[in-house]
């Protein structure tokens, strides 16, 4: 573990003279080994140094940085990625359940609360709605909010079963009746 936090300085303090993305994904795979390592104390220092500036130059890596903040338990390192990727409308909706979770852990249920509102808007996600059941905690109306939510998206889902069925029904009626018209034009 000594070694890992002796690299995780030596990239930081070389870090001036190395492409940002080269830092912020050596970084990244410092903090991996270190959470590997049950070190999460230790990852969320190696992520400290990763700088904003740093991530915005590696975009390909913000994804696996707010993996890896959670992985840390560095909520509101993920959280503060999560957001500026949701504002910018680039954090896809598999990715909002945890966005809820991080916010509800950072900043509380009410907050988490109001975003669900707003995240529902987008997507009925699964992940989505399994967070909002792991905040409600002993909050009632949460409770009640999610099986409404819920509700709905069962009967989405009927909705949804029952059209394409009858989608199927009626390829299968265009199917026997183009094999009746083929054999009246024998």
């Amino acid at each position: 573990d000594i070694w890992l936090a002796s690299a995780a300085l030596a990239v930081s303090s070389n870090a001036a003279d190395l492409k940002p993305d080269i830092v912020a994904d050596t970084l990244l795979t410092i903090a991996i080994r270190q959470c590997e390592r049950d070190n999460q104390t230790a990852a969320t220092e190696t992520l400290k140094w990763i700088t904003p500036e740093a991530i915005a130059e590696a975009k390909n890596l913000e994804l696996l940085a707010i993996d890896v903040a959670r992985l840390a338990g560095s909520h509101d390192q993920a959280l503060e990625l999560q957001r500026k990727l949701y504002q910018e409308k680039r954090l896809t909706h598999l990715r909002f359940g945890d966005l809820l979770r991080d916010t509800a852990s950072v900043e509380g249920t009410s907050a988490a609360s109001e975003l669900l509102e707003e995240l529902v808007n987008q997507s009925m996600d699964v992940d989505l709605l399994a967070a909002a059941d792991e905040i409600a905690g002993d909050d009632e109306s949460l409770k009640k909010r999610v099986g409404e939510l819920r509700a709905n998206v069962e009967s989405a889902q009927s909705d949804y079963d029952a059209r394409v069925a009858a989608a199927k029904e009626r390829t299968e009626m265009r199917r026997e009746w183009q094999k009746q018209r083929q054999k009246w034009q024998k």
